[in-house]
């Protein structure tokens, strides 16, 4: 999750799928 996308990923999903 060092991508800026990615960081939002994690806010509008949750940390499982941004590890993905």
């Amino acid at each position: 999750a060092s991508d800026i996308g990615a960081s939002m990923t994690i806010h509008a999903f949750g940390p499982t799928l941004a590890w993905l």
